[in-house]
């Protein structure tokens, strides 16, 4: 891949988890890379019977250039147009530390 087709760009959050006044977790989120250039790799949304209640579950492949300040982490997302995806996972692809790979799940809301 050429750095020359990391066109489309996205905003990615980091989430700090803090309790609520009646002890549950809440999730406040500040923006890490604003923008991230990346390629994005869409996948066929599938039907899935989750607990959580979503039944359509697309997966996107983010690619973006590897740097070594570039730390992305499962409890981030990333917002893309309109629509936010939840981090499951950040790869380097192949080791050779040129492009990472961020797996992620769009979220309903």
């Amino acid at each position: 891949m050429r750095a020359g087709q990391l066109t489309t760009p996205v905003e990615v959050k980091r989430g700090t988890a803090t309790r609520d006044d009646y002890g549950n977790n809440t999730y406040v989120y500040a923006s890490q890379y604003n923008p991230l250039m990346v390629k994005v790799n869409t996948s066929p949304s599938t039907t899935v019977d989750e607990s959580d209640g979503r039944s359509q579950r697309q997966v996107v492949t983010f690619t973006a250039a590897f740097t070594d300040d570039l730390d992305i982490r499962p409890t981030d997302t990333v917002t893309w147009g309109s629509d936010v995806f939840e981090v499951e996972s950040s790869t380097d692809r192949l080791g050779l530390r040129q492009w990472v790979d961020i797996s992620a799940v769009r979220l309903d809301r």
